[in-house]
């Protein structure tokens, strides 16, 4: 539960604004991320995946939006575009 706890706390804090949980994962079944997931899409929270474990990861049952990754053609491949990807996330953020 390594990362639903810092959510909670982060939940807890933030209870009267919108929580976006933006998960990195490579194969989408990461226990610690689907943890959080699972608590971020219980909580009324939206949730964006970003993972190359296309159309059989665990991750689309928790996802808001899920960003499918699995052209990529190796994990270090798949790393360098969650970056970009999530860079441009944070860019539209910040204009909204």
């Amino acid at each position: 539960f390594v990362f639903e706890f810092q959510l909670k706390l982060l939940h807890d804090i933030n209870n009267e604004k919108k929580t976006v949980l933006v998960c990195l994962t490579t194969s989408g079944n990461s226990w610690n991320v689907l943890n959080a997931a699972q608590y971020a899409k219980d909580n009324g929270m939206a949730v964006i995946s970003i993972t190359s474990g296309g159309k059989y990861t665990a991750l689309k049952e928790y996802s808001t939006v899920l960003i499918d990754l699995s052209e990529c053609s190796d994990v270090m491949d798949t790393e360098d575009m969650q970056c970009k990807v999530l860079h441009d996330i944070t860019r539209i953020g910040t204009t909204l």
